[in-house]
């Protein structure tokens, strides 16, 4: 038995962290909570009703029925598919914790342990000033770079 893998090549900044380095929830903007729920903050998303409580507990603990339940999660969706993120995280390495932050248009390979062939310099990619804005915004003084990296299971 081996051990399962995915390959990938990806633009864009790591975030790797050892016993030297800062601890990287010091090092993004959305520090210990999910990135994701972050950018909603950040671009001021509004649920269209409440459903849970601070501490994370349906409101009156009573879980509502199914179709308000959707409606709410639908609007999360329907939000995302109307103001995406201008990056992606791929988790690299054992821990969970180590990733590269990429912009969605930088992915060029994302494979699992099969041969693949590509010549680097061949590599056309647009630029994506998106991107290179956020990065600029919220990580400043890092330098976007090429990464070949794999996540290991």
């Amino acid at each position: 038995m081996g051990q399962d893998a995915t390959a990938i090549i990806a633009y864009g900044l790591a975030f790797i962290e050892d016993a030297e380095s800062e601890s990287i929830i010091k090092s993004v903007p959305w520090g210990n909570d999910g990135y994701e729920e972050w950018w909603k903050r950040e671009k001021g998303y509004v649920p269209p009703f409440e459903l849970f409580t601070e501490s994370g507990d349906y409101i009156d603990g009573i879980k509502p029925d199914k179709s308000r339940l959707e409606e709410y999660w639908q609007s999360q969706r329907q939000w995302l598919s109307d103001n995406p993120m201008p990056f992606c995280v791929k988790p690299v390495g054992y821990e969970s914790n180590n990733f590269i932050f990429t912009s969605p248009n930088y992915f060029c390979l994302e494979v699992d342990w099969t041969a693949v062939e590509f010549e680097p310099l061949q590599l056309h990619v647009p630029i994506d000033w998106t991107f290179e804005e956020f990065c600029a915004q919220y990580f400043p003084g890092k330098k976007c770079k090429w990464f070949l990296a794999a996540r290991l299971y």
